[in-house]
């Protein structure tokens, strides 16, 4: 009780003195720029002798703050102390690790101990690393980087040969491949990261499936070095280059319209690999809204400066083209096409940069249905994680495409797979959820009104269907909650009034979408939805739609 006492007390101290304690250390000639190299050194020490030390964790998370911390520092005052701060910890992870790796990491103390330097070099924030590369010599982030690369088997970037994956824990593997990816877009590598760790870790693969069989390939490291990329992708998007982006598009790509099995993989695995493969698309996705969201802030910001110091003999010139504009040219000509993929209305996705299809429809395979829903899964999870300031341009740019095909006709079980709408109904649902508002259809052709009244009929006659089959219920599923969060919005909406969507900005009051005749048409459907369907979350979605709907009436 005591030592819990205790332990609650510093925790508390911690948090009281932490932004105290950062700006001591970061602007106050109190402390002298070696004193703040041995302090960090201390803490690092503290961690690296007693990796279970509570007290020194709280102590060195309260020094160098959280991601909200960062937000408040006046970077331009401390840059120099920051740059020394990175060195610093690197340095010492860089020491330490060389120390211990050849422990063994089978035995749990080697293990605690081979795991807490690179704790240790995790939690420095990306902001310092970014901030460290622009006017100092990246070489300990290049020393880091390939280190560990080596130890994860992923490249020898001075061979340029693969290496077996070293016999590590899965928490170090991962938590190593995670840093890398924190530190290898600072490190200033010549070389793209294709050419240095995605190309000689992933061709084989490549290869493999064009034989279709892979024995050889290691697919745990595939595994590892598209998770590492997923981290690339969303810490430095400005950073990498349209070749690499390429790169990862055609491999995810060829990945999800494989066959059923990858010759002789661990069958276990390729779900995996698609999964991972998603994960990496939705990250690309979400790339290009960040990108297009830093252009946006910063071109705002130009302007405004621009406005403030303009005198009337002054010249204004504007000729050096966006940084980005051709990144955003890559990415929206390929999400038009995965879309159309997805909805089957092109059978090729393309490269905007170059004559090269990475994606090609095979009609009649079942791998391009697969493929179909596994990219409109990776609009789903972007659609969950693109950051909330950046959900709306992503629904004006994919929500004409999922609305207008989803109510063009009935379900068929081939382009129009169940599975298929399935994933678009939850796509629209998580957008709807996450802006609470129909705005976010504005740029569709047809009016928000008749949009929302055709999506709420459609997902009745989906819940209507007699089929019984997992596919239906997955689309039930889906019809469900966007019937519920349509019904919550317009309720919300028809009382306090909504944004029409135009640029006067005026409002319709007591906008009312739903027409009585479809919330009494479905509230007779939902009570009979224990005949239509024997899944569990169906019934208990519509348990829960019938009883909003009742108590509203």
């Amino acid at each position: 009780g005591g030592a819990a006492e205790d332990q609650s007390v510093y925790q508390k101290k911690c948090l009281k003195n932490a932004k105290a304690w950062r700006a001591a250390l970061l602007y106050h000639k109190i402390c002298t720029d070696e004193g703040l190299s041995l302090f960090l050194s201390a803490c690092g020490k503290l961690l690296f002798n007693g990796p279970n030390n509570t007290e020194a964790h709280e102590l060195y998370g309260a020094i160098l703050g959280d991601r909200q911390d960062q937000e408040t520092i006046d970077f331009h005052k401390c840059k120099k102390r920051i740059k020394i701060a990175s060195e610093t910890l690197v340095r010492l992870g860089l020491s330490e690790l060389h120390r211990i790796e050849n422990r063994d990491p089978s035995i749990e103390t080697n293990r605690l101990e081979r795991i807490s330097p690179l704790c240790v070099i995790r939690r420095i924030p990306l902001i310092y690393f970014r901030i460290y590369r622009e006017d100092e010599d990246a070489e300990p982030l290049q020393t880091l980087s390939t280190m560990l690369a080596k130890k994860l088997g992923l490249s020898n970037i001075e061979e340029g040969e693969n290496t077996k994956l070293a016999s590590i824990t899965a928490d170090e593997r991962f938590l190593t491949a995670d840093i890398i990816a924190r530190c290898l877009p600072y490190s200033g590598h010549s070389n793209s990261l294709s050419e240095m760790y995605l190309k000689p870790s992933l061709k084989p693969l490549l290869k493999a499936m064009e034989e279709s069989s892979i024995p050889s390939v290691n697919i745990g490291n595939v595994k590892l070095v598209i998770y590492m990329s997923c981290h690339i992708v969303q810490i430095a998007p400005d950073i990498i280059s349209i070749d690499d982006y390429a790169f990862l598009f055609s491999v995810c790509f060829k990945i999800i319209l494989r066959d059923a099995t990858i010759g002789g993989a661990d069958e276990n695995m390729v779900p995996d690999l698609e999964t991972a493969s998603i994960n990496l698309l939705c990250s690309c996705v979400c790339a290009n809204y960040s990108l297009r969201y830093q252009e946006s802030k910063s071109t705002h910001s130009t302007s405004t400066k621009l406005i403030e110091e303009v005198g009337d003999r002054t010249e204004i010139r504007n000729d050096r083209p966006s940084k980005n504009e051709s990144t955003k040219v890559f990415f929206s000509g390929i999400q038009k096409d995965m879309i159309g993929f997805a909805q089957g209305d092109v059978v090729k996705v393309r490269d905007p940069t170059r004559d090269h299809a990475f994606l090609t429809s095979i009609p009649g395979s079942n791998s391009t249905w697969s493929a179909r829903v596994c990219l409109l899964n990776t609009f789903v999870l972007a659609s969950q994680r693109c950051a909330i300031e950046k959900i709306h341009a992503f629904a004006l740019d994919i929500l004409p495409s999922l609305s207008s095909w989803v109510l063009a006709g009935s379900i068929d079980g081939r382009a129009r797979h169940p599975l298929c709408v399935a994933s678009s109904l939850q796509c629209i649902f998580t957008i709807l959820q996450r802006t609470k508002n129909f705005s976010c259809f504005q740029s569709c052709k047809r009016s928000i009104e008749i949009i929302i009244q055709n999506l709420f009929q459609f997902s009745i006659d989906a819940i209507a269907l007699t089929s019984t089959s997992v596919d239906a219920s997955a689309l039930r599923v889906a019809s469900l909650k966007l019937m519920m969060v349509i019904v919550i919005i317009d309720q919300s909406q028809s009382e306090g009034g909504v944004e029409d969507g135009s640029s006067n900005g005026t409002t319709k009051a007591g906008l009312g979408c739903i027409p009585p005749g479809d919330l009494i048409r479905v509230i007779s459907t939902l009570r009979g939805i224990n005949n239509l369907d024997q899944d569990g979350s169906v019934r208990q979605l519509a348990a829960h739609l019938l009883g909003f709907l009742e108590a509203n009436r």
